[in-house]
């Protein structure tokens, strides 16, 4: 097992007020500055996606009881799986015809 030591913190002069101040931060700053950047830049329609994608798994395993499903064999989860994807979403498309239509009759 090789052990690594720490990086030191980077320093940056800032001046407030007009007095000498000193930022410190270390290469896990400097990551995650960066993935929050790309994630701001990634249009709002898109960062919408993930958090479908997400309710979806939670939804498919909230009517499980205790994260377990009634079938056995692979098959048969796999079956229950497509199955149960494809009624949520019909569902959501139901209820999104339905908001469209709504808007179209006013």
């Amino acid at each position: 097992m090789v052990e690594t030591t720490p990086s030191p913190p980077w320093i940056v002069l800032e001046n407030a007020d007009g007095k000498k101040s000193y930022r410190y931060f270390k290469k896990e700053h400097v990551d995650k500055a960066e993935v929050r950047r790309k994630v701001e830049s990634i249009p709002f329609e898109e960062r919408k996606k993930r958090n479908n994608v997400e309710a979806a798994m939670f939804q498919y395993g909230f009517h499980t009881r205790n994260n377990k499903t009634r079938y056995r064999t692979l098959f048969k989860h796999g079956l229950q799986a497509i199955a149960r994807c494809a009624w949520m979403n019909m569902r959501r498309l139901f209820w999104f015809d339905c908001q469209l239509s709504l808007q179209i009759a006013k």
